[in-house]
């Protein structure tokens, strides 16, 4: 389906990038840089209420503070938040803006618990898509890089395509963008084998490392699991598996926390409960 976008995507369409960041000594928010080539004038930037599988409204609009706008030359431009969760940018026929905005759970003490969706910790965080990408209204088909700027030593497991820069992926759509959770961080990884596909395990232990948890078995130290598969349609050919954990809790107190994208990575990820996992430096 990724050939499909590619084909249909046009040199005069909008292109979009974004860039993630987590600034050394802040964990206040995730900062975020949204680069739009060939915008449309007006330009309506969009944070949706919703989120794949929550069936939920989630005021999305109240976690965005301190959005700007200018041009790809540095010249600031006009932005008017026209709705709860929308933001409208008078390009004035630039031919790139640059948006920036903050986005957070205000709560700082439930800002840096570790959830099944979105937080950040001294040590890491989960990044929700949903919550923390805008899209551009008329164009969420548009593929999109996604670049992460994090503090020296963290890590990144996501189910987005990654690319020869291993700071940067690529989504081919939104909606594939905000169903690929993202967790960043200090973790240990697992490699082993389900159902025939490979898949990875990452782990966050809240910065605690040397050790995957009794006898090298992550879930019986994950409080939630968040599968992120590669590829959204069945067969899918690689997946990874996600935790984060406060502190050490139950195999059981894992299960009834559990997050999933709707894809074959469930099943081979039941089908690979029994197997063996071994942990990995990567």
């Amino acid at each position: 389906y990724s050939d499909a976008f590619i084909q249909q995507y046009r040199r005069t369409d909008p292109k979009v990038d974004y860039t993630v960041t987590v600034r050394d000594g802040d964990r206040a928010a995730y900062f975020v840089e949204l680069r739009i080539a060939n915008p449309p004038n007006p330009a309506r930037l969009v944070i949706p209420n919703w989120a794949p599988g929550a069936y939920r409204l989630m005021d999305s609009g109240k976690n965005i503070a301190g959005l700007t706008a200018t041009s790809a030359t540095g010249d600031a431009l006009p932005t008017t938040q026209d709705s709860e969760i929308s933001w409208t940018v008078d390009t004035k026929g630039a031919a790139g803006i640059v948006v920036r905005y903050s986005a957070a759970v205000r709560d700082s003490v439930q800002w840096r618990r570790p959830n099944n969706r979105w937080f950040l910790r001294a040590t890491g965080g989960l990044i929700d898509g949903p919550r923390t990408f805008m899209y551009l209204d008329g164009w969420k088909l548009t593929p999109a890089h996604v670049t992460f700027r994090l503090p020296a030593g963290w890590r990144i497991a996501t189910g987005l395509v990654p690319t020869t820069d291993s700071a940067t992926y690529w989504a081919p759509s939104y909606d594939v963008l905000i169903d690929s959770p993202v967790l960043i961080g200090r973790f240990l990884s697992y490699r082993f084998t389900a159902a025939g596909v490979p898949p990875r395990a990452v782990v966050d232990l809240g910065g605690r490392g040397g050790r995957g948890g009794a006898r090298g078995r992550p879930a019986r130290t994950a409080p939630s699991w968040i599968w992120a598969a590669s590829h959204p349609a069945p067969p899918a050919p690689s997946w990874t598996c996600c935790a984060a954990s406060p502190r050490r809790r139950s195999a059981s107190s894992a299960t009834r926390r559990t997050r999933t994208t709707p894809t074959s990575s469930s099943r081979a990820g039941a089908a690979g409960s029994s197997t063996s996992i071994r942990r990995r430096s990567a």
